[in-house]
């Protein structure tokens, strides 16, 4: 919460100003994923999730605890990123903002009997990419091209 204020702050104080550069390097959805805060993990309900198939019998109470974490993160993670986005419109930067938003790698969360990152399935390394930049692009397209970080 502390890196979105203060880079909430920043726009603030800068939106008037020459273009600026701003980069912010959030950890979650990171493991431990107990770690989520209290109100976010109480949205999900560990014995309510569905597991993928790849995921042994054996660790599917693990897996659902971790997974219900890990949805925790990520849904504390989007209320962050709605903040400052947020900002950015108010501070009526946002129709020449380009904003750029992707992870480093997934969790393989049990699949495949496997955990955390650098395993070579989709769980890993099939990450979120979405740019913004409504002056240029519009709203609401995918593109399915296979990219990879230097691409941008």
């Amino acid at each position: 919460m502390g890196q979105t204020r203060s880079a909430q702050r920043y726009v603030a104080e800068h939106a008037d100003g020459a273009p600026f550069l701003l980069v912010v390097s959030w950890g979650p959805p990171h493991n431990p994923y107990e770690t989520a805060p209290a109100r976010y993990r109480q949205m999900y309900d560990p014995g309510a999730l569905t597991l993928p198939p790849n995921v042994p019998p054996d660790r599917a109470d693990v897996a659902r605890t971790e997974l219900a974490g890990y949805y925790a993160h990520c849904t504390a993670l989007d209320d962050l990123l709605g903040d400052l986005l947020q900002t950015v419109e108010d501070a009526g930067i946002a129709d020449d903002t380009i904003f750029v938003f992707w992870s480093d790698h997934g969790d393989m969360l049990h699949s495949h009997g496997e955990v955390r990152k650098q395993r070579p399935w989709e769980e890993s390394i099939h990450v979120p990419l979405l740019i913004r930049y409504p002056r240029h692009f519009g709203a609401g397209r995918t593109v399915p091209a296979l990219i990879n970080t230097p691409d941008l």
